[in-house]
């Protein structure tokens, strides 16, 4: 990803790209995860979602967000995954985090959300990141089969979640 702005996914089907080279994007992005996870207090609000997000338009730099675009219709986001800085307060002493990976409903199930951590993944290696976190309510099996262990725990909003972190050092 170091010199690409774009990547074909396996199939070819689908545009993987930073959001800061589709700011136009960024009312779709909020849509897509407004959607996903709306109920809680994290997505609730568009506004605060693309504020976030605006924080994280960076390419040679965390934080940043990829995108995963239909090239046929390059104006359909379909996914979307981040590396972000300092997600949760009750682990400070963890800098780098995986954060909201989430994939259109409609396009589940092809792949594309283990493309959009790998090269999560692989970027910010590149960058110099040698462990990433992240939390989930209800993928932990998803990402402990991309080699993602669970070490902590956190209760959110009433729901236990698991921490999970992956050595990229390697």
């Amino acid at each position: 990803m170091a010199d690409r702005n774009t990547d074909a996914s396996q199939d070819g089907a689908l545009a993987y790209t930073y959001l800061v080279d589709h700011p136009q994007m960024l009312p779709t992005l909020s849509a897509l995860l407004h959607a996903q996870w709306g109920d809680r207090a994290f997505c609730a609000s568009r506004a605060g979602i693309e504020k976030r997000f605006i924080a994280r338009m960076h390419r040679d730099a965390v934080p940043f967000t990829l995108i995963a675009l239909e090239p046929a219709s390059p104006d359909r986001l379909v996914g979307t995954a981040s590396i972000s800085l300092h997600e949760l307060p009750e682990f400070s002493d963890r800098r780098f985090w995986l954060s909201e990976v989430c994939v259109d409903p409609a396009m589940r199930g092809r792949g594309m959300g283990r493309r959009l951590v790998e090269m999560c993944q692989s970027r910010a290696a590149e960058l110099g990141v040698a462990r990433l976190n992240l939390y989930t309510f209800s993928q932990t099996k998803f990402y402990e089969s991309l080699g993602w262990q669970q070490d902590a725990s956190v209760v959110l909003e009433g729901l236990r979640h698991a921490v999970m972190s992956i050595d990229l050092s390697h």
